[in-house]
């Protein structure tokens, strides 16, 4: 007993170090750096994180006092050895990965051969280091592990410390899309549009030569063979698609949307009209006003609805970070899967948060017996965002859920697998005949996503699949929603009457695509009067690039920021890049934004806080406040900035003379030119900001 206790100190400051460093700190420092990528509050982050730790430090803490003595030594040198290299990975030798966002992207892993080297070699050096230490320190390298442990728990106090002190909740207002209704039909009327995120008409045509059978479940349809997109990608898709008005940047996003929700539009025509509207999709396409008219989207804070979700994604991050290259694989996620969290239960009864997770949609369809009639509804509309060919690829060719990583192909057919089980259930039930259901994408995906596909089956359509090659656009739809709500003939200025055009007609088509236009976050303009599939004939026509321009007077104070408003992105004039949704990343070597402020005050300093997305590879650069270094970064103090942000204080006086324009320029000198040819997405040395704001001192 009395040489188990003695282990005692040794485990208490070990397993506390593991635990604090990937189970609290870590994920915790996540949350705080990027809370603007992140629908859940602190207090959710907390509490997952402390109930996590203390289960954690318990298994591992009894687990070492009950191993006999042998086991118990290894036990301590293996649990250091991976702790430390828990650290130094989560800490300084994890790299960007071509997009340094997990935003879905797909990480190419065969890229990696080099670095994986490196990484394996280093976790090697931990995990050997407490071995070999204990050979020449004999019985005193137990407290050469306590006291290292203790050490390293230590360094890290300070950061989180600052990061807490700094930690500021995002100023967002919310709305919450739920599953109130979402297998819930009209007995009446009812149409349904199945949006599959992504899916290309290439990629229906493929899986139809691959699949002929497949339209034999698609009787009535009319195939649309030359439908272009209305935008893409999907944040701007969605919205234009519902309401036929395209986002040109005459406002910030949010007021964008807020605007097109405020006024009248099809969904709220067909509301007016007597229609039950529901819309299943992420909440940041919809403004305020939808709540009104779309039944299943209430204003107010997103909740939570499952910690025990939360806690695996938010430990499934943690574990990317700190897991070697070798296994990070199989911790990818992209961040969109945290909205789990908000409908752990899923089903139609329920009104829990809608989540995007095709798999879960379809299980829960299944399993909730399919579609139901609502007997107080007469008349339903239902629009559901799946997640279709959009990676990552997680379906199985039966629309289930793949722990492991599939393929766009096995993708694709478990996107119409669940398609097909949607109707073969309104088959079953006597509603398919009397159904309309348009079956479609928000935007396409080769190219720049203008091609998309797109059947239409009117009620009582019946016969085989058919196919039309009329030059329509997806802003038709807008036209298509208003005639059902009893507005015949209404169109929009980029909408026609879908069912009047003829496959001879020579149309002027526009699409809108969401890009950078170098500095600036820019949306491009394009039009075509050719063939949808033919993308050498969009013609760029317009690139709008900002709300009111760089000239807009700054008022001290105001919180600027890189993410889909883009209110920072309007001074930029040289090397930002464009807006990943919440942060936007340099191209270096040199990058400046000018920022002319309002009431400029003459005497005094002020102070300028930037945030900061990452820090990539320790990049060592100097900030410039008209061409006065203002601050200087090298790499020793790389993990305060990652941590911290960028913070200085300038002197009035000196650095403004006879102007009221702060000229900040970042110059990083050590970039090798060679990574000029890369895409800022893929290169290795570079910093993102995700906010600026500057206040009198």
């Amino acid at each position: 007993m009395k040489e188990r206790k003695k282990r005692i100190p040794v485990l208490l400051a070990l397993v506390f170090f593991g635990v604090f460093t990937a189970f609290f700190y870590g994920p915790l420092s996540m949350f705080l750096e990027n809370t603007g990528e992140f629908w859940f509050r602190i207090s959710d982050t907390l509490l997952v994180t402390i109930i996590g730790s203390l289960i954690v430090f318990a298994v591992l803490f009894l687990a070492g006092m009950l191993l006999p003595e042998k086991a118990y030594s290894i036990y301590v040198k293996l649990l250091f050895g991976i702790f430390l290299g828990m650290y130094l990975q989560g800490t300084f030798i994890n790299i960007s990965y071509g997009n340094g966002v997990l935003d879905g992207t797909e990480i190419k892993w065969s890229d990696y051969k080099g670095y994986a080297v490196i990484d394996t070699l280093v976790w090697a050096v931990c995990i050997a280091l407490p071995f070999v230490v204990s050979i020449f320190l004999k019985d005193k390298w137990k407290k050469a592990i306590l006291f290292a442990s203790l050490f390293l728990t230590v360094i890290q106090l300070p950061a989180l410390t600052v990061d807490i002190i700094n930690y500021k909740p995002a100023d967002k207002a919310y709305l919450t899309v739920t599953t109130e209704g979402m297998y819930d039909l009209g007995k009446e009327e009812n149409v349904l549009i199945i949006a599959l995120d992504t899916m290309d008409e290439d990629y229906f045509m493929e899986y139809l030569d691959n699949h002929p059978d497949y339209v034999e479940n698609l009787d009535g349809f009319v195939h649309y063979t030359n439908m272009m997109s209305s935008g893409a990608r999907t944040i701007i898709a969605v919205p234009s698609l519902l309401t036929g008005k395209p986002f040109t940047r005459d406002t910030t996003y949010s007021q964008y949307v807020d605007t097109i929700w405020s006024q009248e539009n099809p969904l709220s025509a067909l509301n007016k009209s007597g229609w039950d509207v529901r819309c299943f999709s992420e909440s940041d396409f919809y403004g305020s006003g939808a709540a009104d008219y779309v039944e299943n989207i209430d204003n107010g804070a997103e909740k939570v609805g499952s910690y025990g979700i939360l806690g695996a994604k938010l430990y499934k991050l943690s574990a990317f970070r700190f897991a070697p290259h070798l296994l990070k694989r199989f911790f990818w996620l992209s961040t969109s899967e945290f909205d789990e969290a908000k409908a752990f239960a899923g089903v139609a009864s329920d009104k829990t948060a809608y989540a995007p997770d095709d798999a879960l949609f379809h299980t829960n369809f299944l399993s909730s017996n399919g579609y139901t009639v609502n007997t107080s509804c007469n008349k339903a509309f239902r629009f559901y965002l799946l997640k279709g060919a959009h990676s990552a690829y997680t379906l199985t060719s039966d629309g289930l859920h793949n722990k492991k990583k599939t393929s766009l192909e096995e993708q694709v057919e478990g996107s119409f697998a669940i398609v097909k089980s949607l109707l073969d259930d309104l088959k079953a039930k006597g509603m398919y005949d009397s159904s309309l259901i348009i079956l479609t994408a928000d935007h396409g995906d080769l190219h720049i996503g203008e091609h998309m596909m797109f059947l239409y089956k009117a009620p009582g359509a019946k016969g085989a699949m058919t196919e039309t090659d009329v030059p329509a656009s997806m802003f038709d739809l807008s036209g298509v929603l208003y005639g059902i709500a009893g507005k015949s003939g209404k169109t929009g200025v980029y909408s026609e009457d879908l069912f009047s055009l003829t496959e001879d007609q020579v149309r002027e088509r526009h699409f809108f695509y969401n890009t950078t236009n170098r500095s600036k976050v820019a949306i491009k303009e394009y039009v075509s009067f050719s063939h949808a599939g033919d993308p050498g004939s969009l013609e760029l026509v317009e690139t709008y690039i900002d709300t009111e321009g760089k000239d807009t007077p700054y008022k001290l104070g105001t919180k600027l920021t890189f993410d889909m408003d883009a209110t920072a992105n309007k001074y930029c004039t040289d090397g930002f890049g464009n807006t990943s949704g919440w942060l936007t990343r340099l191209y270096g070597p040199h990058a400046q934004i000018e920022i002319p402020i309002e009431n400029l005050p003459k005497t005094g300093t002020l102070q300028v806080d930037i945030g900061v997305g990452k820090l990539y590879n320790s990049t060592s650069f100097i900030a410039y406040a008209n061409n006065i270094p203002a601050f200087e970064n090298d790499s020793a103090n790389s993990k305060n900035i990652q941590d911290n942000g960028i913070h200085f204080t300038l002197d009035i006086p000196t650095v403004f003379k006879g102007t009221n324009v702060l000229v900040l320029s970042f110059e990083f000198d050590e970039i090798d030119p060679n990574e000029m040819t890369i895409s800022v997405g893929k290169r290795t040395r570079t910093i993102s900001f995700t906010s600026i704001e500057i206040n009198k001192d």
